[in-house]
């Protein structure tokens, strides 16, 4: 960095810089790059594609999927267009939630060509999830004109019958990976835990409600574009509160049963949202018989490799739980991946200055092939 400063810009200056000051504008360029680095990660798309050709698909597709939402939102303008803003806004509220409060830290995408916020968030999870699956259940459940308390559960029951067959899908081809032992994911379905479902159908169904109080409190039932700033504030505002209302419905519904009590745990048009949920069914029910898991290599951050049997405690509203704190490389109970491919067996752990071994976060985890893929397909059909 030293060098190209003196090279490329303090040499063409019309004056002198002292070397004091040189080398505090070079920390200053270092960390503006590294903060670059942490915000925008690129890898490129022939090293993804050989590794896992299907996630370059999810991402190309899913792009698309939120390019459809975008385009019917602004055809139909008006209040459509805020609710896209409003659901873009809760998109990135909640990737960025999951990966900087440590109890949401549960999970780890697989790195696509454009990764956000230190290699954890893919593109296609900041523009292309949650338009596909929040913004579609919107629009189809409010042209059912049902009364506001019930919307917002439709919208959430909605949405979770068009995530369903993507998070089962998902996890057997490593577009992404679940934390080992924490106890709110015991409870799964294809490995894929239970109160996901509930919690992102919870989300939903808060972010309907919010933008129904706050319009009831900032606007008029007819839509004005002249009020634009209140509208905004309005798809904004429930963007961001969402997240936490469906905490809290989590807190009280789902997990009072699930660790207190151990509770298991009209007419068709075609426009642009149709075109998207025929798009995602035909790309995940084609992939589930194509795709072979077995031959996928998912290179990049996970739960960090670490010293087995080391806890650490797991905040609720209900109770202080318990999980390991690192995934034990040797005995582990997620059947959707293993280190097959991995010429040493399992990936090796650096050793720091004392002789100890460092905590191991970016490393090859490798898919395995289906235990029963008529089942998938059933499911997923």
């Amino acid at each position: 960095m030293e060098y190209l400063l003196d090279r490329y810009f303090f040499h063409n200056l019309p004056f002198e810089v002292t070397p004091e000051t040189r080398k505090a504008v070079g920390q200053r360029a270092l960390t503006l790059i590294q903060w670059a680095d942490w915000l925008c990660k690129y890898e490129s798309p022939v090293k993804i594609f050989q590794n896992n050709p299907y996630f370059v698909l999810l991402e190309v597709v899913f792009l698309f999927l939120c390019l459809l939402t975008f385009l019917h939102a602004f055809r139909h303008g008006g209040r459509y267009l805020y609710v896209w803003i409003g659901i873009t806004v809760f998109a990135f509220n909640i990737e960025c939630l999951s990966v900087s409060i440590p109890e949401l830290n549960v999970s780890w995408h697989a790195q696509g060509v454009l990764s956000f916020f230190g290699m954890r968030v893919p593109l296609y999870a900041l523009f292309g999830i949650h338009q596909t699956f929040g913004y579609i259940a919107y629009v189809l459940v409010s042209r059912m004109r049902l009364p506001w308390w019930a919307e917002g559960p439709g919208v959430g029951v909605s949405s979770v019958m068009l995530l369903f067959p993507y998070r089962i899908l998902g996890t057997k081809l490593l577009w992404w990976t679940w934390h080992d032992t924490d106890p709110a994911l015991n409870d799964r379905v294809f490995w894929t835990p239970w109160g996901l479902f509930y919690f992102y159908a919870a989300s939903m169904c808060s972010f309907v409600w919010i933008l129904h109080l706050l319009r009831r409190i900032l606007l008029e039932r007819d839509y004005d574009w002249m009020k634009f700033p209140r509208e905004f504030l309005c798809s904004f505002f429930a963007g961001v509160l969402s997240f936490w209302l469906g905490s809290v419905q989590f807190s009280l519904l789902y997990c009072p049963l699930h660790d207190l009590f151990r509770f298991l745990s009209s007419r068709f048009w075609f426009d642009e949202l149709s075109c998207a949920v025929a798009l995602e069914y035909l790309f995940l029910g084609v992939l589930v018989i194509v795709a072979e898991p077995l031959n996928i290599v998912s290179e990049g951050l996970h739960q960090p490799i670490g010293p087995c049997n080391e806890m650490e405690e797991v905040r609720t509203p209900n109770l202080v739980l318990r999980r390991e704190k690192y995934l034990c490389a040797t005995i582990y109970d997620e059947k959707y991946f293993d280190f097959h491919c991995i010429p040493s067996g399992i990936p090796k752990q650096q050793v720091d200055g004392s002789g100890g071994l460092l905590p191991l976060e970016y490393y090859p985890v490798c898919g395995t092939a289906f235990d029963n893929r008529a089942e998938y397909i059933t499911v997923i059909w």
